[in-house]
């Protein structure tokens, strides 16, 4: 009797945290997309090089009307290391080169946008439709950047716009789907999506966030484009733990265990795999096989504080006591403020007299 009663606390307080970590995670798409849209290879020649002595040694030996596309490449690779100003100076000097290349707004106006330059990239931006007033990729970096800016109306002016130049182009959709959803507009942004992944079956964004609103829409239909996104992209880990955190919503926790599974096999760091799927053994009463688990969090994580808390209970149920005690100690030393920690060492030391 006594057991059942310090287990039936136990599975209350992992209950409440594991709804507090199965909270909907944010994906951040459309920025990931404009950058991966401007990235393209390099010359043959030039294809296995990474490095900024490379391209500054072309700039500084090379006739200053030829370096334009190293200026370029350059810029890219500030980029990446987050030296805005050192690439937003080397694009104004391609430009100046050279202003006939798209790619290089483009890119110009990424880095604008990162480096919370906002009106900047949209000056940009606008430079290029300009330029190219029939280009969709310029709307759709346009519509895009209003939609980041939250600027809706705009974002589904410039994406329509775009499906006007042709029609069965997929990222204007998106968009536009985007845009409805964060105006409420399930109904409508589930029907753009829908028309997004029917003219590309390949768009990863559109299929997550069809999965997404269907899992408040409709839940049923939810696990169909989890699973469409993961024909696309079965190594996104990003897919997966939403995918787990789906089924554990549903409480279809054999699924949940499944996927977390798999996000261990495609990374063995990855701490939430290890952690979710601990707390899912608990809540089902397997509290040695959730030990494990509780080793390799502990092992990997930068701050296991809440590790030795949870391999404490599942030690503790499982009436290995010195082993709990010495765990909830533990916890209390990496972090005094932990939820609980005075009451579950007290608790453990009652049961050693």
């Amino acid at each position: 009797m006594k057991r059942k009663k310090a287990h039936h606390h136990i599975r209350l307080t992992c209950h409440l945290y594991r709804l507090f970590w199965f909270l909907p995670v944010v994906i951040l798409l459309l920025s990931q997309s404009c950058q991966s849209n401007q990235e393209e290879e390099t010359t043959s020649n030039t294809r296995s090089v990474d490095s900024l002595d490379y391209y500054t040694n072309l700039i500084a030996t090379n006739p200053a009307d030829e370096v334009e596309t190293a200026y370029v490449n350059r810029a890219r690779l500030f980029y990446k290391r987050k030296a805005y100003d050192a690439a937003l100076k080397d694009l104004r000097s391609a430009l100046k080169i050279d202003s006939t290349h798209v790619k290089t707004y483009l890119l110009k106006s990424q880095v604008e946008l990162d480096y919370f330059r906002s009106l900047d990239a949209l000056r940009t931006l606008k430079k290029a439709e300009k330029q190219w007033p029939e280009s969709i990729l310029v709307k759709e970096y346009l519509a895009q950047t209003h939609l980041i800016l939250k600027q809706y109306n705009e974002a589904r002016d410039k994406a329509s716009q775009a499906i006007k130049i042709n029609p069965l182009s997929a990222r204007p959709y998106l968009i536009l789907g985007m845009a409805a959803k964060e105006n409420k507009d399930t109904t409508s942004a589930i029907k753009y999506l829908q028309e997004a992944v029917q003219n590309d079956a390949d768009l990863l964004d559109g299929w997550i966030e069809l999965a997404r609103l269907q899992m408040i829409k409709n839940p049923a239909k939810a696990s169909t484009y989890f699973e469409s996104a993961l024909q696309v992209a079965p190594g996104d880990l990003r897919v997966w733990h939403t995918y787990a955190m789906y089924w554990q919503n549903q409480d279809s926790l054999y699924q949940a265990k499944k996927a977390y599974d798999q996000m261990i096999n495609l990374d063995s760091q990855y701490l939430d795999a290890y952690f979710n799927k601990a707390l899912i053994l608990m809540d089902q009463d397997s509290f040695q096989r959730a030990i494990p688990l509780w080793d390799q969090y502990i092992r990997r994580a930068e701050d296991p504080a809440k590790g030795y808390y949870y391999r404490g209970i599942s030690y503790e149920v499982d009436e290995n006591y010195q082993s709990a005690l010495d765990d909830y100690q533990k916890a209390k030393s990496l972090n005094p403020k932990l939820e609980k920690i005075d009451k579950a060492i007290q608790s453990v030391k009652d049961k050693l007299q």
